[in-house]
């Protein structure tokens, strides 16, 4: 009973904050939609509609990676208790991983896509520029976190 109540106490004060990066994701996710909405209102007066549709579906694989993410964390999330192991953890890390790598992509093409271009098409690719750099910090701090759960449930396991 006094390792229980151990636990309660670890999940309530150490893993409960912990989970503070979801609406954090969320909320990146969101700019990534406002900044394809902006981009696609900017296509219709610009010189530039190449560079503004990659940089448009470079936000709409964004946004769908987050999107995957958090439905793989509302599944796992549906399991029971007495259920959890460390079994989906390196799914959801593997899935961060390439959201990364997706995004390290994505900074280069819009690093490479910067020269001759007009002042608002530069102003967007420097924001997402910024934006991808953000969210892989975040993502960064989810990995850990992520972790920190898979550590948890392998002691409880061992018990």
């Amino acid at each position: 009973m006094k390792r229980l109540f151990v636990i309660a106490l670890f999940l309530i004060f150490f893993i409960t904050p912990v989970y503070s990066e979801g609406p954090k994701l969320l909320e990146w996710r969101n700019q990534f939609f406002e900044e394809a909405n902006a981009l696609r209102a900017l296509l219709a007066t610009s010189n530039d509609p190449g560079v503004i549709i990659n940089m448009w579906n470079s936000c709409m694989t964004t946004i769908l990676q987050l999107n995957a993410y958090f439905y793989m964390l509302s599944i796992f999330d549906a399991i029971k208790t007495e259920f959890l192991s460390e079994d989906p953890t390196p799914y959801l890390m593997m899935w961060l991983n390439e959201i990364k790598k997706t995004n390290a992509l994505n900074i280069k093409n819009l690093s490479a896509s910067s020269k001759g271009r007009e002042p608002k098409t530069k102003e967007h690719l420097e924001r997402l520029k910024d934006y991808y750099n953000k969210l892989n910090s975040l993502i960064d701090t989810e990995m850990d976190k992520i972790s920190l759960i898979q550590n948890t449930l392998i002691i409880r396991k061992k018990r």
